[in-house]
């Protein structure tokens, strides 16, 4: 049976489709669909086949078909799920599959085809800056010095557990820097051997030339889109910081606007949006009877953000009503793009820390013709427009204050709210019993749990190993309290999911130096510490002897170490398909808890994502255990 007809057979029994693997095997849809037709037919050693392989072996154990799996690529039984990938891996790959041949062997005994799976054809971008760096000799820390960034960020991106974006400032500068370095050390040739692809053997010597070559090869990578527009979204979240006080002359502008004398007064074009848009915000900011806004456009934003003073205006504006506690109902325009919905976030982000707008989507698509614009102050005043898309510029935009009119406003946004669902609850963290909200939000969801987070987590804590440590550190009763209450909630979470379902924690480990020096902090909220908490090194060895028990104990409970952590300041916290809490851990924290399905599936194809890029997956139990031992010594 040729290697496409073995695909077939296997997405046909199992009912599998080519985004789903390709979301757990960090591969793009189109090469799994270019595989499967026979369009692409693969080389014997290319990575892409066992990455397949560990797509199949995950869905199958999460749609519970492992066993119809063993069966149709006659895989014995006593086959551990450990052992699994490989075992597919071979069998698509056997004699009859048809794969092309390794090519003729260069002089170091590799094949010119492991050369090519290995270089030419890597398609992470961890992979091929790994392999730059490894051509070129060059540590995280020299790197980092050059770029001017974090030598974490370098670890974080060489481990594949972040990838820039193909627009992105790091990436060009890392492509001066390769390119650069290549003509000052006369190492074109190495580099020619990695990018042979691009280069037909020669490298040219212009400088330009080879800063463009290897920006086109940094940026093809084949790793699902959903991938990179996530890492996008929580690189961001990672870095927010709360919105810094306005200019006072833009307070004093603001306070100085007349208020509209006319029951009904008509606006033209983006300007005449933008003063009526003012109008509106700041009788909502100055009135003390109007407690809620509801918001809805579909029309393009740029009539909100190209204009950088009016930009200003409607920010002080908005920060005055959510500072007087006024709520905002806000229905985003957003059909079924995940980059569509993740951009309406991230526009809206600043704001939804107040934890005082609850956003929608509708679930009805929008039209193709028309954009239409309702924002509404109920019993007071709304904005309201319809207009043939593309004329936005010349739109007219009426301004109502007639209480007739204003209730008729309400009325039709109250109907758009019924075809509408929440896109997700966001709970600022300000006490400790917030976490413990936030934590029960997602308890309340059934299904198996997985868990990102920075170090070992409290609920894997022994028996009292907490409370000592925070008597050794001088926490006060009350600190205390607030600490041991939160343990107790996660723990909870920990225990209704064990008892019906798995649970999967990915962990980034500390270095040895760190541990023999103190500096491993224990994992808990910031806001709940005034300092942070750090392990000795017997109570870090205590923590880890309790984890490696209940990897031995209960064969519900995964672990998957991580190189390093994606991100400094973010937690993630899933249960399956049906709900995805993002917590914000410092300043301003907040939780996050996703609902809608689109949203859900790519967090967690994003973490099978990076259970790929670990060292050791997560169902290779003995290995994670032997490497955990190796902090017992």
């Amino acid at each position: 049976m040729q290697f496409h007809d073995k695909l077939d057979l296997i997405f046909k029994e199992l009912g599998f489709t080519h985004v789903q693997v390709a979301r757990i095997a960090g591969m793009d849809a189109s090469l799994i669909s270019r595989f499967r037709t026979g369009k692409r037919v693969p080389s014997e050693n290319n990575i892409q086949i066992l990455n397949l392989a560990k797509g199949f072996a995950v869905l199958a154990a999460r749609e519970e078909k492992t066993k119809r799996l063993y069966h149709i690529c006659n895989i014995s039984e006593q086959t551990s799920k450990q052992e699994l990938p490989e075992a597919i891996a071979a069998w698509l790959c056997s004699k009859d599959s048809g794969l092309k041949k390794p090519r003729h062997h260069h002089g170091d005994g590799k094949s010119a085809d492991m050369l090519y799976s290995a270089k030419s054809h890597i398609n992470a971008f961890g992979e091929k800056l790994d392999a730059l760096m490894n051509t070129f000799n060059v540590s995280n820390i020299r790197l980092a010095r050059s770029l001017n960034v974090d030598a974490s960020l370098i670890s974080r991106l060489r481990t594949g557990m972040r990838a820039p974006a193909s627009d992105s400032w790091l990436l060009t500068k890392i492509c001066a820097y390769f390119s650069t370095r290549a003509s000052v050390t006369q190492q074109e040739d190495r580099l020619s051997d990695l990018l042979s692809q691009y280069t037909e053997g020669h490298l040219p010597n212009d400088i330009d030339a080879i800063h463009e070559i290897l920006f086109q090869w940094l940026s093809k990578r084949e790793e699902p889109d959903d991938r990179l527009v996530m890492d996008r979204f929580l690189e961001n979240l990672d870095a927010f910081q709360p919105i810094r006080q306005l200019p006072p002359h833009l307070i004093q502008s603001i306070a100085t606007l007349e208020a509209p004398q006319k029951p009904i007064d008509i606006y033209y074009g983006i300007e005449g949006l933008q003063n009526a848009v003012i109008h509106l915000l700041r009788q909502t900011a100055i009135r003390n009877d109007c407690n809620t806004l509801l918001l809805y456009s579909n029309q393009p934003i740029e009539w909100l953000s190209d204009n950088p003073e009016f930009t200003q205006i409607w920010t002080a504006l908005m920060a005055a009503i959510l500072q007087k506690k006024k709520h905002i109902k806000i229905i985003h325009n957003i059909d079924r793009s995940l980059s569509e919905m993740l951009d309406a976030i991230a526009k809206w982000q600043p704001l939804y820390m107040t934890g005082l707008i609850e956003p929608y989507y509708c679930e009805k698509p929008s039209g193709h013709r028309f954009y239409q614009t309702k924002f509404i102050v109920p019993g007071l005043m709304s904005i309201d427009a319809s207009i043939v898309k593309g004329t936005e510029h010349q739109g007219e935009y009426i301004l109502y204050s007639d209480p007739a009119r204003v209730k008729y406003q309400e009325e039709q946004f109250a109907a758009l709210m019924e075809i509408s669902s929440p896109l997700m609850r966001i709970q600022p963290l300000t006490v400790a019993k917030d976490y413990a909200g936030a934590l029960d939000l997602i308890s309340r969801q059934k299904g198996d749990l997985k868990i990102l987070t920075p170090s070992l987590s409290v609920p894997t804590m022994p028996p009292g190993l907490l409370e000592r440590i925070l008597t050794r550190a001088g926490i006060s009763e009350e600190e205390k309290s607030g600490i041991l209450a939160y343990q107790e909630s996660a723990k909870k979470l920990y225990a209704n999911t064990i008892a019906q379902g798995n649970i999967t924690e990915m962990v980034a480990f500390p270095e040895d130096e760190d541990i023999f020096t103190g500096k491993v902090e224990v994992n808990l909220p910031r806001l709940l510490l005034s300092e942070p908490l750090t392990y000795t090194v017997e109570e870090f060895t205590e923590h880890i002897k309790h984890v490696i028990a209940m990897l031995e104990q209960n064969q519900r409970y995964h672990l998957c170490p991580l190189p390093i952590s994606p991100f400094q300041n973010i937690r993630i916290i899933l249960k399956e398909n049906d709900a995805a809490m993002v917590i914000k851990g410092d300043q301003p924290a907040t939780a996050f808890l996703f609902e809608h399905p689109l949203m859900c599936r790519a967090f967690n194809s994003y973490i099978d994502a990076l259970n790929w890029k670990a060292p050791i997956y997560l169902y290779e139990r003995n290995r994670v255990i032997q490497q955990l031992l190796k902090f017992t010594d």
